[in-house]
């Protein structure tokens, strides 16, 4: 299962969590299998200057990411 992960900096699997899904910089996403923590990577949030509604949502979708973890989220990321 991919996990992404919404934050704040480039420490890694030791990275904060962001407090907001949308205004994280930054998305840790890993392979977890069997409780075990896989390959990972970071990405950048294409959208931290230009936030319009849905389209960080779909961009993690487009990611393959099945879970979301973030310290909030608005309405419309969670629909």
């Amino acid at each position: 299962m991919l996990i992404a992960v919404a934050i704040e900096n480039l420490n890694g699997l030791a990275s904060q969590v962001s407090s907001h899904f949308g205004h994280a910089p930054l998305y840790l996403l890993a392979e977890v299998d069997s409780n075990e923590i896989g390959e990972w990577k970071i990405e950048p949030n294409p959208y931290l200057e230009r936030h319009e509604p849905g389209r960080i949502p779909a961009y993690i979708h487009s990611l393959g990411a099945q879970v979301m973890i973030c310290g909030g989220m608005g309405r419309k990321a969670i629909d």
